[in-house]
């Protein structure tokens, strides 16, 4: 049981990438923050997890974006000092599509076009590839001979449960109280206070952030909730048929050291595909994901199982075909969620009707690579008196 009769001065609830980062900002304060998770974080259940993320400076989704990233960037190293963890490999990584197609990626258009556009205006490295360029670097990859590829040599990979169990120590460690495996029920206001009702507790607050990933639509205001709707991906690690520590010589390698992430884009969503490295401490095996905007579900309505025809499907459809010596033997399997608003863009603001409540679903699909930002974002618009939305490097 917590003390009666505390007033916090914020709130924050869900600890997956957005709001532990937002907790560990809060907690350099002299604020009383407590963060709520209905589960015990890093956990499966939400969209934070899976081992690796990926991380790029060319956000062709959105140019303002790109400021954040590097913030980001900036936070993932002090981080990384601070706990004394790595958390962050510089793999490299590749966008492929084909020569004359629209190549549509998150709602935006010619994907590779605008990359290599923002890579020159922000003087963020990068290559061009051709499907030789590609298949000399990569051996293990089959690809067809109309491939083109954007290849960033300082993107690479996130270790997301690593991050937030981090920020969430480090907050800690500051002073910020938490309360884990218990779920909000309801909020509302009272004499100018914000009351958080969870199946055990009720705490008041003068404050209050709802990071909430896929149950977000839980607390939105009604007008908002249609603006985003949520999808279940499925990841999936397979044995590769070789040591995947080789080294890049060996021409068969899945270490991050040797092997880039992939965004595969293809013609149409139906042939997309992501391939990740293994990672130092993870599962030895390549890890894999498509995406699917078709069924959208609620993560408390929806079940977590993959079955094994699921998992025979996905390898010959899209990893047989794709990458040689590489086994249909399934080592690990994850459902996650995105979160996802019609133009594959954030949602961040302040509650219409309280000023003193944000909400915030910087998602889409591609938001942890940003979560550092963002969380220093919130806990500096939280502590704002004036109710306006500011969004700072993102202009």
């Amino acid at each position: 049981m917590f003390p009666a009769n505390i007033i916090y001065d914020v709130i924050v609830i869900g600890l997956g990438a957005m709001g532990s980062a937002t907790v560990y900002q809060l907690s350099k304060t002299n604020l009383k923050v407590l963060g709520i998770d209905r589960y015990f974080p890093p956990h499966i259940w939400g969209s934070s997890h899976g081992e690796s993320r990926i991380t790029r400076q060319t956000i062709g989704e959105d140019e303002r974006y790109i400021p954040l990233v590097r913030e980001s960037n900036k936070i993932w190293k002090a981080l990384e000092k601070e706990s004394g963890q790595a958390l962050f490999y510089k793999s490299g990584g590749y966008l492929l599509g084909h020569e004359n197609s629209n190549m549509l990626f998150h709602n935006t258009e010619d994907f590779i076009a605008r990359l290599v556009e923002l890579a020159n205006k922000h003087n963020i490295k990068y290559t061009t590839k051709t499907a030789d360029d590609i298949r000399q670097e990569i051996p293990m990859l089959q690809i067809p001979s109309d491939t083109i590829g954007f290849y960033e040599p300082d993107a690479g990979v996130l270790y997301p449960e690593k991050i937030i169990a981090a920020f969430l120590k480090l907050a800690e460690k500051n002073g910020t109280s938490f309360l884990w495996n218990d779920k909000v029920t309801d909020w509302y206001t009272e004499d100018g206070l914000i009351h958080i009702k969870t199946d055990l507790e009720h705490f008041v607050t003068k404050k209050a952030i709802f990071t909430t990933g896929p149950w977000i639509q839980d607390f939105l205001p009604t007008d908002l909730k249609p603006k985003v709707k949520v999808y279940k991906q499925e990841m999936f690690w397979f044995k590769p048929a070789f040591r995947p520590e080789g080294k890049p010589e060996d021409g068969y390698a899945i270490g991050a050291d040797a092997f880039p992430w992939i965004i595969w884009v293809g013609k149409n969503l139906d042939e997309f595909r992501t391939f990740f490295p293994t990672t130092k401490d993870g599962t030895k095996g390549i890890k894999f994901m498509t995406e699917q905007y078709v069924e959208e579900v609620h993560p408390d309505k929806t079940h977590y199982f993959i079955t094994d025809e699921q998992v025979q499907a996905v390898y010959e459809k899209f990893v047989h075909t794709s990458i040689k010596g590489i086994t249909s033997e399934c080592l690990k399997r994850e459902v996650c969620f995105y979160t996802v608003t019609k133009d594959a863009r954030f949602l961040m603001d302040f509650h219409p009707d309280c000023k003193s409540v944000l909400f915030a679903s910087p998602c889409s699909g591609h938001g942890f690579k940003h979560s550092a930002a963002i969380g220093k974002l919130l806990a500096n618009n939280i502590q704002k008196e004036d109710g306006i939305f500011d969004w700072g490097l993102m202009g």
